[in-house]
């Protein structure tokens, strides 16, 4: 049996680091997008991640855990942030 050959990076410096806890390479890019304009978009509103949070119908911890690029969303989270801040999907991720 073959298996196909992905470049992954953890998301932790810890030993015995489960294989749950990495994300293919390009992931984390895709990631660290959403996070970083999500927290700019959130912080032009003048929202707290917990008013955000609220906004998007998602818990607080999981605004924290997506601004930290700790978290993989759905494409559908993805949707509820992008209308919670009144942005399109593509300027959520670009």
């Amino acid at each position: 049996m073959t298996h196909p050959t992905h470049k992954f990076e953890a998301t932790a410096d810890l030993p015995g680091v489960s294989f749950g806890a990495m994300r293919p390479r390009h992931n984390m890019e895709v990631c660290d997008r959403l996070a970083k304009n999500m927290r700019r978009l959130r912080q032009m509103k003048g929202w707290s991640q917990e008013e955000f949070a609220h906004q998007a119908d998602v818990h607080r911890t999981y605004i924290s855990d997506l601004e930290r690029s700790a978290r993989n969303p759905t494409i559908t989270v993805v949707d509820k942030l992008a209308v919670a801040l009144g942005v399109s999907l593509g300027e959520l991720l670009d």
